[in-house]
């Protein structure tokens, strides 16, 4: 049977519409399914049906209790200014899938990227860096995804139009207030602070980029995050070299000119030359991930594809194997800053 999730995505800006923006649904194959999108039309009530308006009432409440405590406390109306609607078709076997979990979360994830497809062309189009998109965020501890943007969810029979049950009470819509990021943001010694200060102006640039690049990953910028890491080793490797005060010596340029892998140059012949250690004989599990992470940014700036080429095979890169990518580039960088 055919089936039709409508999906309301509500966002914490206004959209950089223009005059020229069409009013009806723009429609396009997105993975085999296709996809109705329509931004709110000027004229159009923000919180339209009345499981929107129950959104809007929901308040999230963040309450902090040890020192210093704080808290905050904020409804949904707070947080959104402006709402796309998405429409998914798709098929189910029977109308009891709608309240499958795998079902749901599957028609969720193409909503949201085909959303996040039409706002990344707004924000580079438009030259607005505030313009984010459908906001599903990638927990590195526990390797699970969350959806912190406002939105609700109405299913229809998409053969004859009438509700769909999707829900607890036999009922075809949900809404849910997303979440909001933890004003938690970890701790540092003061001593180690003091450390970095006086390091220089600026902090270290490759631990720097290792920071870009794992919020990057939190928020599945998955492009820009191999961008840092592979700038991160790279520029690691740069300032190690400068340390050593042997960039010019004959033999480090015939290392650098090999034609060989960048952590085969840069993580185990440069250093094993000139400190006598090996990124490669001391972590090979790390290294061969550097190796990777470095093909697939070479992909990336070449070829604009996020994967690498192991032996023949070309191997997708997604937010689990970025995450050894993550790992690995912090160790590399932390190791070859050590020697």
């Amino acid at each position: 049977m055919k089936a039709i999730a409508v999906f309301q995505f509500y966002f914490p800006y206004v959209l950089p519409r223009a005059e020229d923006w069409p009013t009806e649904h723009i429609r396009f194959e997105f993975s085999n399914n296709m996809v109705d999108l329509r931004p709110r039309r000027v004229d159009e009530e923000l919180f339209p049906h009345e499981i929107d308006k129950t959104l809007s009432t929901m308040a999230l409440t963040l309450s902090r209790v040890s020192l210093p405590t704080g808290l905050t406390s904020l409804t949904v109306r707070e947080r959104c200014h402006d709402r796309i609607e998405v429409r998914l078709h798709g098929e189910l076997e029977l109308p009891s899938d709608a309240k499958r979990d795998d079902i749901q979360e599957k028609f969720r994830d193409l909503a949201v990227n085909a959303c996040n497809i039409f706002l990344n062309h707004c924000r580079v189009a438009a030259r607005s860096p505030f313009v984010v998109g459908v906001e599903r965020h990638y927990r590195i501890e526990d390797s699970r995804y969350y959806l912190l943007t406002p939105h609700t969810i109405t299913w229809f029979n998409g053969d004859d139009g009438s509700f769909l049950p999707a829900y607890a009470g036999d009922v075809n819509a949900a809404a849910s207030s997303g979440a909001v990021r933890s004003p938690e943001s970890g701790s540092v010694s003061f001593a180690l602070l003091q450390q970095s200060l006086r390091a220089g102006e600026h902090p270290s640039l490759p631990r720097s980029l290792i920071v870009d690049a794992e919020e990057h990953l939190r928020t599945q910028r998955l492009r820009e995050a191999i961008i840092s890491l592979g700038t991160a080793c790279e520029v690691a490797s740069n300032e190690y070299l400068i340390r050593t005060g042997r960039e010019s010596e004959p033999q480090v340029g015939r290392i650098l000119s090999r034609r060989e892998s960048f952590a085969e140059k840069r993580y185990h012949l440069l250093t094993d030359y000139l400190s006598g250690r090996s990124f490669k004989n001391e972590d090979l599990p790390s290294f061969e991930f550097v190796e990777k992470t470095y093909r697939t940014r070479n992909s990336l700036a070449h070829k604009g594809r996020l994967c690498f080429d192991d032996a023949g095979t070309v191997i997708e890169v997604d937010q689990r194997l970025a995450t050894h990518f993550l790992a690995a580039s912090e160790a590399a960088i932390n190791w070859v800053g050590g020697i």
